[in-house]
């Protein structure tokens, strides 16, 4: 290795350990930031809102079910019908 090669991998190298330094301040930085301990109660908190925020979406979606399963039941009668009418009319031709 030359003298001009040592320089640039060695100010390369500098720059590396720079950047390194720069990211492990802010990466201690942010550890500093984020408490050590957690409450219990307001993990208890978070769980509860949680479950009542999945509760809430449960009971939303059986009511969607529900409406589904009532408009399938009114489509349902609705085709009976159809064919009841359909053979109606069948069975008028036929005579």
């Amino acid at each position: 290795m030359n003298e001009t090669e040592f320089r640039l991998s060695s100010g390369y190298l500098l720059e590396v350990a720079k950047r390194y330094s720069n990211a492990q301040e802010q990466i201690d930085a942010a550890a500093e930031a984020v408490p050590l301990t957690v409450d219990v109660g307001d993990v208890a908190e978070m769980v509860d809102s949680l479950t009542s925020r999945i509760v809430d979406l449960a009971k939303k979606l059986t009511t969607v079910c529900e409406l589904m399963n009532d408009s399938l039941r009114e489509v349902v009668k609705s085709v009976e019908l159809d064919d009841q009418g359909i053979a109606n009319a069948l069975k008028r031709v036929d005579v």
